[in-house]
């Protein structure tokens, strides 16, 4: 597996988790607490904190990871980093990102739509975040995808 692969599939791994996490505590505090806005302004830090901290580590821990494994296989051999880019990931990256444009559009007219429906505003903004996490899987999917077709 190239090494963007391996970065791309670590990173959509942690993104889901993250979204699993997301979801799963915003239910738990509206249905305890109603929109309580300081619980859910803790979890927005909290889910910042563990998108920029866990996505670092998960990405380290991969690249270690993978280094050990090639050592193990081919001790002759020095473990590659492949980090270099030709056009056709530049092209993978780019539809990547058309995709992930997409979906956070369509988040930040669902999140105006809520407004103008006289929804509140913290509905809004865990719209934008939701929306967020899943364009950035949706990133991520549609580059393991194209990689996995070999463009």
């Amino acid at each position: 597996m190239a090494y963007t692969q391996k970065n791309t599939l670590a990173s959509l791994g942690t993104t889901f988790l993250i979204l699993v996490f997301y979801i799963v505590r915003l239910f738990t505090i509206v249905t305890k607490f109603g929109l309580d806005a300081q619980k859910i302004y803790n979890l927005w830090f909290w889910i910042i904190g563990l998108t920029i901290g866990l996505t670092i580590l998960v990405l380290i821990a991969t690249q270690i990871a993978s280094a050990v494994a090639q050592t193990i296989m081919d001790p002759e051999k020095e473990p590659e980093m492949d980090s270099l880019e030709d056009e056709r990931d530049t092209i993978i990256k780019l539809k990547g990102t058309n995709v992930a444009y997409i979906v956070s559009s369509l988040g930040g007219a669902a999140a105006m739509l809520s407004l103008v429906l006289g929804a509140d505003v913290l509905v809004m903004f865990n719209i934008l975040i939701v929306t967020g996490l899943l364009a950035s899987i949706g990133e991520n999917v549609a580059k393991l995808v194209l990689y996995g077709r070999g463009f």
